[in-house]
Order: structure tokens, then C-alpha cells, then sequence
């Protein structure tokens, strides 16, 4: 976990800095003051871990986590090494010993590199022998005997590092408080992206807690990805953890988790504590050890995300998507468009009193343009257009500096996925900005599923390749043409259909009139001349607010609104057809 005044590391010194190799010199400073200049020996970017031979007389090497923990450990042999205890403060090495990089600063790089023999390093379970390193330190009581090594260690169990001998009176609540944001045991669950996403970190110290506390995951069974609860201490759910060896149906482990931690970078607004735009909970990269309770303790990589209570708002089918907002469903709507969702269903829609809250991205940023699922095409507010604030957020996008945020968290997509995440956000732009609704556009991705009649994404796709196989340019153009004619021939024919149900026969001009401004903004059609219906909603002749029946309260009094504004319309005899 990092303190609250440590920065992000940055790279300065040209190409060369952009990323470590054996044999290169960076200039390293820490928030504690402390600088040096070291080569780096070895680097794993999985668990994000480098090490540096210091530039100095002090024959010492520097364990560097990219992740901004510092630790010093004596020169090592092979995969063997000890921590270096700090003089007088052995029983707090973990403590004392953990720094954090303000800067990183490349210099250049040695003119006769280390030999091989000298710098190979296996850093395979790096963290959890300097564990066991430091735990071996503290326990060895040099010469005592075995009764004494006994009160030790059954004293340890309850945290002896806490009581300090001969302290001030001020001096444990300090302990106390540094403990909490330094935890002095090990951490059984690490965030290991490079920019640590800050509203994950209740979570994480809440479920590290419950471990300690050997209070294990349950098991989600439903979920066709092994997914688990982690609880806190008092046995509640804060997060839920999808370990990437337990991934199914994709082609390498690890795919589905950083689609689910894409998901989130994409949605958040970089520093700040509000709300993601489309409203992913908090999402992050972690390393667990010991969730399940198994003998074998190992570190599992995977996806880490806040818990959401859930209201159940469907039963055997039947759905109330009605308690939803207009605001929460288009904005699910363009977050699936945008990340091109294949397996947006109920299941995946939760209701937090009443917000809509999107959650299971795994399946999001595909590598084909066949295999959408957008279950959302059938409600009756994907007929809406788009509102203002969404319209204005969609020119906002930009997908290079979304490509760029995933980099920066070391995400990569792989080429065919950032090129369908291109075309996708493509889609999204022509669709919203030119006027079409939430259902024109999910046609056009889920074609094959919906049963509709025009062209397919896939098709246009294919179409467009046929006669550009080979120039990417080419083929993006003409995509462009195809995407945007195929939009308009939707919008056009979803004007001639209202205009086809707006025909009331034998209906009065009032009558004819409130169907227009209804049809508006709602959903609207004749069950015969003197019955209009907006989803669950009747609406009689003559239309007053006592004729307005069924459906929610919001719905009714949306309609009574529109009803009164005719009325006012026509008695100052500005209305007509």
C-alpha cells in the first residue's frame, strides 16, 4: 500500500528510460530523501519486481517493487538471500525497511554490463521468502534456551512488535496509526498495478484483516469463471476475487481479469473520489495468498472488485427494469458499445436501491465482431435517444488516451482486440452523435441474436475487408461510410414506424397532438381512437390526469406532464398538428 505522499514513477532520459533491461542505470530517490544511482540486474514484470546493484562502496543490493516498496537484503546467491535487520530494530525490519520511489530517473548504461553468473537472479516467490526471511530473523534468539525460544514464539502469536519497553506514553499510538497504513504482518492480499487505484484500498486492508483472521473466501457457485467472496471481519462480503488460473474460454490466462480492471480504468475519472461515469464499482489487480484456505500456499494473480448488494429486480423472467433510471440505462448502454460487450444479461445488472450498477466485464473488448449480447435492445427505454449529458460525454472520448491509460496500468488489449475497441468506438460516435437510439445501435452489433434486418457489424465488417484486405486506412474509411449509412437507414425507418403507429383513425386534433409530444421522448401507440398506451401506461379520452392508468407513479406523472403542457397548448391556441 502506498503512503499518501508517494508519486508515480516517472521516467525521464529519452526511448532508453521507457523500460528495464539488465544493465541499464537509473537515478532513484525516495520519499524519505534517501537517493542512489544502481544498475539493474535482474526484472520480472510479474510480480512487477526489480532489482538494483547500488553504485556505491556498501556491497548491498536493492529489491525494488513496482509497486513502490523498497526493501535492502543482502547480496544474493542464486535464489537465496536475507533481509538486512536494521541495528537495534530487528523486531520491526518489515517496518523499517519499507521505502517508496518519488522518481526514477534513466542515465544510460554500463559500458561492460555484469557478467551473466553474476547477475542471474530467479525472483520466482520473491515476497514470500523475504517473508520467511524476515520471520526467520526475528525468531532466532541467539543462545537462549528452549524454554525461552517457546515463551517467544507463543508470544509472537499475539503480536509482541506491538508492546514497546520503556516507550513514551505517545509513542504506541503512533505505532498504532503507522501500523494502518504499514501493516507490520505480511499482507495476504497485494495490489500490483503501477498506478494503484486509491478506492480500492478499503477493500484491500478490509479482506487482508479477515485472512489474517483465517476468515477464507466462499466460493461464488453460479459463476462459470471461478469467482469468490472475500469477506471482512465481521463475515461480510467487500469484494469479490477472480483468480486467473480458474479463467474458462480464453486463450490465455489472464485475459478476462484485465478485461474486468480495463473495464473500471476506462469508466473512473483519473483523481477523483465521485462515481465512474457508467458506474463500475472499484476494480483493481491484486496477488492473494492463502484465500481458500488449502495447505499449499501460493500466490494467485486476478481481478479484485468491490462487493455491490444486490435487490433482485426479475423473477422467472419477468423484468422490472422500469425502477431504473433513463441516466443509469443509457449510460450501461454506452459503456457496452464502447467496450463491446458480449454477455450483458440480467444476471449482470444489479439494482443498488434502485441504481443500475453494471458489473462482469470479463467477456468485454473482444477480438471478433460476432459474439455481442446486449439483453438491454428490448427494453422499452432503448427507444429513448440519447440525452444531452450523454451526448456531451461521448465527444469526450478519445481512444488513444484510453489505449494509453491501460499502458500506463501495463494492459494490453493485443493488436486484433485494439482494433475491434477502434471500430467499436467508431460505432458509438456515429450512432450517438448522429441521432440514433440505444436500439438502433445494439441491432447493429447484435444482429445475428436480434433477428433484425439490417446489416450485421460483422458483415459490414467482412464486406469492407473484401475490398481493402491489406490497408488499414482503406479499410477504416470504409467501415466509416458503411457504419453511418446503415445507422441512418435505422433512424429513417424508426421515423417511418412511429409515423405509421401516429396514424389514429378517426382521432381528434387533441388526441393527435398529445401523441406527437408524447412520442417525443416516450414510447408511445393506438390501441384504437380513444386509447393510447406508453409501455404499462393507458392513457384515455379525454385525457385528463384522472385517465391516466397503470405503470409506475414516475411514468404516470412524466405523461400528466405532457398532457397539461397540450392543454395550456391549445387554449392559448398555439397547438396543432
Amino acid at each position: 500500500m502506498s503512503p499518501a505522499n508517494a508519486t508515480e514513477i516517472e521516467i525521464a532520459g529519452g526511448e532508453e528510460g521507457d523500460k528495464f533491461e539488465v544493465g541499464k542505470i537509473y537515478d532513484v530517490k525516495l520519499t524519505t530523501g534517501i537517493e542512489f544511482k544502481g544498475i539493474v540486474l535482474a526484472y520480472d514484470p510479474d510480480p512487477h519486481l526489480v532489482i538494483f546493484h547500488i553504485l556505491s562502496d556498501v556491497k548491498i543490493i536493492t529489491v525494488v517493487s513496482l509497486s513502490l516498496r523498497l526493501r535492502l537484503v543482502e547480496n544474493i546467491v542464486g535464489d537465496s538471500f536475507r533481509t538486512i535487520p536494521e541495528t537495534g530494530d530487528s523486531m520491526n525490519t518489515r517496518m523499517v525497511n519499507e521505502n517508496f520511489i518519488s522518481t526514477l530517473t534513466y542515465i544510460g548504461k554500463c559500458k561492460d554490463p555484469l557478467a551473466s553468473k553474476e547477475r542471474w537472479i530467479d525472483l520466482s516467490g520473491l515476497e514470500e521468502k523475504e517473508a520467511i526471511a524476515i520471520r526467520e530473523i526475528e525468531s532466532i534468539g541467539v543462545g537462549v534456551t528452549a524454554e525461552a525460544q517457546k515463551v517467544f514464539n507463543d508470544l509472537s502469536k499475539t503480536k509482541i512488535e506491538s508492546i514497546g519497553v520503556g516507550v513514551a506514553a505517545e509513542a504506541p499510538k503512533s505505532f498504532d496509526a503507522f501500523s494502518k497504513t504499514y501493516p507490520i504482518e505480511q499482507d495476504l492480499v497485494v495490489e500490483i498495478l503501477p498506478v494503484p487505484v486509491m478506492r480500492a484500498r478499503d477493500i484491500i486492508v478490509a479482506a487482508n484483516m479477515a485472512l489474517k483472521k483465517k476468515i477464507f473466501a466462499q466460493k461464488i457457485s453460479r459463476a462459470t469463471n471461478g469467482a469468490y467472496f472475500l469477506m471482512d471481519e465481521k463475515m461480510r462480503k467487500v469484494a469479490v476475487f477472480k483468480p486467473e488460473e480458474e479463467e474458462d474460454g480464453c486463450s490465455r490466462k489472464g485475459e478476462k481479469a484485465n478485461r474486468e480492471v480495463a473495464a473500471y480504468l476506462l469508466d473512473f475519472p483519473k483523481d477523483s473520489e465521485e462515481d465512474g461515469f457508467g458506474g463500475v464499482p472499484p476494480t483493481t489487480m491484486v496477488r492473494c495468498m492463502d484465500f481458500k484456505g488449502d495447505r499449499e500456499k501460493r500466490w494467485a494473480k486476478g481481478s479484485l472488485q468491490q462487493f455491490i448488494p444486490n435487490k433482485k429486480w426479475y423473477v422467472h423472467g419477468e423484468r422490472s427494469d422500469a425502477i431504473f433510471s433513463i441516466q443509469d440505462f443509457q449510460k450501461m448502454t454506452l459503456l457496452d458499445i464502447r467496450y463491446g460487450n458480449t454477455d450483458r444479461n440480467q444476471d449482470n445488472i444489479l439494482n443498488k436501491e434502485g441504481k443500475l450498477i453494471p458489473i462482469d466485464h470479463g467477456e468485454c473488448f473482444p477480438t471478433e465482431f460476432d459474439r455481442y449480447r446486449l439483453d438491454w435492445t428490448v427494453w422499452e427505454m432503448a427507444e429513448i435517444p440519447y440525452l444531452t449529458e450523454m451526448v456531451e460525454y461521448v465527444k469526450t472520448l478519445d481512444v488513444d488516451k484510453d489505449l494509453e491509460i491501460l499502458r500506463t496500468n501495463g494492459i494490453e488489449l493485443g493488436g486484433r482486440a485494439v482494433f475491434v475497441f477502434r471500430v467499436q468506438h467508431m460505432v458509438l460516435k456515429l450512432g450517438v452523435l448522429g441521432g440514433n437510439v440505444p436500439k438502433d445501435i445494439g441491432h447493429l452489433l447484435t444482429h445475428p441474436l436480434s433477428g433484425g434486418t439490417s446489416e450485421s457489424l460483422g458483415t459490414l465488417f467482412h464486406k469492407c475487408m473484401t475490398r481493402n484486405p491489406t490497408d488499414v486506412t482503406l479499410l477504416m474509411d470504409s467501415l466509416h461510410d458503411s457504419i453511418k449509412g446503415v445507422l441512418q437507414w435505422a433512424r429513417e425507418e424508426r421515423v417511418l414506424r412511429r409515423e405509421i403507429k401516429s396514424i389514429g383513425v378517426g382521432v381528434t386534433a387533441e388526441a393527435q397532438k398529445i401523441f406527437n409530444d408524447l412520442s417525443k421522448t416516450l414510447p408511445v401507440q393506438w390501441v384504437n381512437k380513444d386509447i393510447l398506451v406508453s409501455g404499462k401506461v393507458r392513457i384515455r379520452s379525454p385525457y385528463h390526469d384522472d385517465c391516466v392508468t397503470g405503470g409506475t407513479a414516475t411514468a404516470r406523472n412524466q405523461i400528466k406532464a405532457v398532457l397539461k403542457k397540450v392543454r395550456q397548448e391549445l387554449q392559448l391556441g398555439t397547438g396543432g398538428n
